[in-house]
């Protein structure tokens, strides 16, 4: 028998399963394995060795498969539709909880295979993952992927920078190989940044294309051109597009056409006829860059006498990536607020921050009539929600008629209002603020810090503001 007190550490004694795991990956001869995937489509397949507990303990489809009712006892699986290279690194993080390996060009393969399997960690990494390194040169990519697995947020995401740069995506030829679906949901957007009659002739170069090139306006051109052309707002087009282009095509009856014209040239108050075009303008959205803010944060706890405080100042700082990109409304709001020295509220979990301001006692009527952001003061933009939620995700939400920036803090916690920024550092400071709060018997502000409360850093672009804790 060994001697338990035997202090020879081995993998065996790590105090962490994922480190014992992993160390099987690392030589599968440790424990055999037993069961071999057969992963990729004909004549690209590879061959993957596992062990089966690891995978079920990971996966509910695993879990089935292999200890399930119909479960299945051959020693090879064959895998056609996922890549090789995602099947490897959804494995990996099966045993060791590790994405490191995961690049643009093979997210939204990871993507699928850890939807197909239900490795619920592994799908949300990948999520995050392209939400902070999607680029409009991968955008059509991952929107038609995305759309075909029915990750809505991350189609919409990638939509917004098609929509963004919507007449270069019209004119390159990857809009022409579309499906009809992808194509109707990028035309029916009304953040398109291009004319009505620039939707038009992409809409009518697609037709063509997917039409045997026919441009004589025979029966397969109608026939798809019927298929999108309500999502042309044909009341804006111009008039001699309608003339020249609309009416020639024959997609629509001499009725229909005619009421099109009634519409768009009735006078008032002659009430407009009735249409299934839309003559609601397309609004671009604003758009502004990714850009770094730092926050100052400075926590006074103990009591106070004789205005000197007994116990010392902790001082940290967060740094945010502020997603203008993305959520440009909320961004601005946020950017004012900061520039505008505006009293506002900071909240991790159960610690609340307030931010000390040199005008901490002025009304904060710069809000008023700031409309280009929100129509009622004290109130934050509403914008399609396209980041995901998550620890160290932030949004910007009126609490208790405070503006609150908020910063995720579990994936339990779910954030309220826009999310439109994320923690880059400082995530350690907020948890040892948390803990220090808890074993505090008082908390005492009013702690004037000598950091000239708002301060941009020479040619870095950056914001340092100054925050209190609440």
């Amino acid at each position: 028998m060994s001697d338990l007190n035997d202090s020879t550490k081995t993998w065996h004694a790590s105090k962490q399963i994922r480190k014992r795991t992993k160390r099987l990956l690392d030589d599968l001869d440790l424990i055999p394995t037993d069961v071999v995937f057969t992963v990729g489509a004909d004549g690209e397949t590879l061959e993957f060795p596992a062990h089966r507990l690891i995978l079920a303990l990971g996966s509910p489809v695993f879990h089935a498969i292999f200890y399930g009712k119909d479960r299945e006892v051959g020693e090879t699986l064959r895998i056609p539709d996922v890549k090789p290279e995602a099947f490897r690194i959804m494995v990996k993080y099966m045993y060791t909880e590790q994405m490191g390996e995961i690049t643009v060009d093979s997210v939204m393969d990871c993507l699928f295979c850890a939807k197909k399997y239900s490795v619920l960690r592994l799908l949300w990494q990948c999520r995050r993952f392209i939400e902070e390194n999607l680029t409009a040169e991968m955008a059509l990519s991952v929107f038609v992927k995305a759309e075909a697995m029915k990750e809505q947020k991350t189609a919409d995401l990638a939509a917004v920078l098609l929509s963004r740069s919507a007449a270069d995506l019209f004119a390159g030829p990857g809009f022409l190989e579309l499906n009809l679906s992808c194509v109707r949901t990028l035309l029916q957007r009304d953040d398109l940044a291009v004319t009505e009659s620039g939707v038009y002739q992409a809409a009518r170069k697609w037709v063509v294309h997917n039409s045997d090139g026919q441009q004589n306006h025979g029966e397969a051109f109608k026939q798809i051109f019927g298929g999108i052309i309500d999502c042309v707002r044909l009341p804006l087009i111009k008039p001699t597009v309608l003339a020249e282009g609309v009416a020639k095509d024959g997609v629509l009856t001499d009725a229909e056409m005619a009421l099109v014209y009634e519409f768009k040239f009735a006078k008032s108050p002659t009430p407009k006829p009735v249409i299934r075009f839309s003559n609601r303008r397309r609004q671009p959205r604003a758009f502004s860059e990714r850009r770094p803010v730092l926050l100052d944060v400075f926590a006074v706890c103990g009591a106070a006498q004789q205005g000197t405080f007994m116990d010392s100042t902790t001082h940290g700082t967060i740094a945010l990536d502020l997603r203008g990109d993305v959520a440009p409304l909320t961004a601005a709001l946020f950017s004012d607020m900061i520039r505008n020295k505006a009293r506002m509220n900071l909240m991790y979990g159960s610690v609340e921050f307030k931010r000390f301001c040199a005008d901490d006692d002025e009304p904060e009527d710069w809000m008023e009539g700031y409309t280009n952001i929100h129509d009622v003061p004290g109130r934050c933009p509403v914008e399609e929600p396209l980041l995901t939620d998550g620890p160290g995700m932030v949004s910007l939400v009126v609490l208790d008629g405070r503006v609150t920036l908020q910063i995720g803090h579990s994936k339990k916690d779910l954030l309220k209002g826009t999310v439109f920024a994320k923690v880059t550092a400082g995530m350690d400071f907020l948890k040892t603020m948390e803990v220090a709060c808890e074993k505090l018997e008082a908390v005492t502000f009013g702690y004037e810090c000598d950091c000239g409360y708002t301060k941009v850093a020479k040619g870095a672009g950056k914001d340092t503001d100054c925050i209190e804790i609440d």
